[in-house]
């Protein structure tokens, strides 16, 4: 099973936002009768808009942070049937975007 959930506010023109990913473990082992430990992945960002040519076109500027606790987590063991190599979810990461509306 898994689930998912996020929440934003906007502040002025900053766009602050969080979102969290819940794994419960998918099968493992033989026949598929164990499962990988559960897991929990938390993201932020914030976006924050400057209207340097006109206020209908701005440019907006991006920060996010993915797996912000850096937590290792296996999506798949690299067991059970038909299943031959371990698989695991994206470490801790920083990005930058810039985006201007035409």
């Amino acid at each position: 099973m898994t689930g998912s959930a996020g929440a934003s506010y906007k502040w002025d023109k900053t766009l602050f936002s969080v979102s969290a990913t819940y794994g419960s473990g998918l099968r493992s082992g033989f026949a598929n009768m164990d499962h990988v430990p559960a897991y929990l992945n938390v993201n932020l960002g914030t976006s924050r808009e400057f209207e340097l040519v006109s206020a209908e076109k701005p440019l907006t500027l991006r920060f996010d942070i993915v797996n912000l606790f850096d937590r290792i987590y296996e999506l798949r063991s690299g067991t059970g049937i038909g299943v031959f190599a371990p698989q695991y979810g994206a470490r801790r990461g920083f990005f930058v975007g810039l985006s201007q509306k035409l």
